[in-house]
């Protein structure tokens, strides 16, 4: 009878052995980024760009993480002056991910006499997870003007109509967030109309959001003007970089408390609510996965 206790215990030590082997790690870590600003990018936008590569250096210094981007720059000459457009798809190759902020981001503004630019240094503190197995995969891609895959865009007109392409090989839940120039979190999916707060999403079936279901399309002309849930994105000055955010997680979540506004018919919340929601999220969910990307939008 003992003897069969005694093994037992022993069986039950070696698994949870096991689990601590295969769990996630979550370690405290400190990351640095110096951004040097272009001339056509607010300092505001600059301080949330240098961020999020305080974070992925976080990351790295934790896991030794690789950050695969792509940045699209562009040159423009106009009436003698030159402007530089830039934009950075980021996506990682992670070992490991953000999960909350530790205290406030520190931020140093210096202006570089050399390159005649400013310099935003960002110091982050927070903490960092492992990751152990591989997350569920999905696709998408910011569409412009025209509902269908191939119109993938990253650069936008003032007033240009936006849609998203997702595709998931497993069903779940999707949000979508946009983050804009005054760093508010605008709630773009689920739509303001669901109660519920969730957008349900099946496996291997493409969702084209913001776009009628029955949307027609002749000779590249989108008939919209049934459309409930149009998008298009405006700026205010020459020049913005919006951040987009798509959260997907195989099990259930809901959105944060947001507030609507009515004229635009888009619920948002501050930027630091929204981070405290998502950080509790993929802190209490290990399945949960976000990805983001910056879009341009220009006169």
């Amino acid at each position: 009878m003992f003897d069969v206790i005694k093994r037992l215990i022993v069986l039950l030590a070696i698994c949870l052995c096991c689990g601590a082997t295969n769990a996630q790690k979550i370690k405290r870590e400190t990351g640095e980024y110096v951004y040097i600003l272009p001339k056509n990018v607010s300092v505001e936008q600059g301080k949330t760009i240098a961020l999020e590569r305080a974070k992925e250096d976080a990351i790295a210094n934790a896991f030794g993480q690789t950050i695969a981007r792509e940045n699209i720059t562009r040159v423009d000459i106009h009436n003698g002056e030159t402007t530089t457009d830039f934009a950075s798809l980021g996506q990682s190759l992670t070992k490991g991910e953000w999960i909350e902020t530790i205290g406030e981001p520190q931020f140093v503004v210096d202006y570089d006499k050399d390159q005649e630019c400013l310099v935003i240094k960002c110091k982050v503190k927070g903490r960092v997870r492992e990751i152990v197995t591989a997350k569920a995969e999905f696709e998408w891609k910011v569409l412009k003007n025209i509902p269908e895959s191939k119109f993938e865009s990253y650069e936008f007109k003032d007033g240009d109509q936006f849609f998203i392409s997702f595709l998931t090989p497993q069903d779940g839940y999707v949000a979508i967030y946009l983050i804009d120039h005054e760093n508010n979190a605008n709630c773009l999916l689920p739509y303001a109309s669901d109660a519920d707060g969730l957008e349900p999403v099946k496996h291997a079936q493409e969702y084209i959001f913001f776009a009628s279901q029955n949307h027609i399309i002749d000779d590249f002309i989108v008939d919209t003007s049934n459309v409930e849930n149009e998008i298009r994105l405006y700026c205010e000055g020459q020049h913005e970089i919006n951040q987009i955010r798509v959260i997907f997680s195989p099990n259930i979540f809901t959105k944060p408390i947001d507030y609507l506004d009515r004229e635009s018919g888009i619920s948002s919340l501050p930027i630091e609510k929204f981070e405290k929601w998502l950080s509790d999220c993929m802190r209490n969910d290990p399945e949960m996965s976000v990805d983001v990307r910056n879009v341009v939008v220009k006169r």
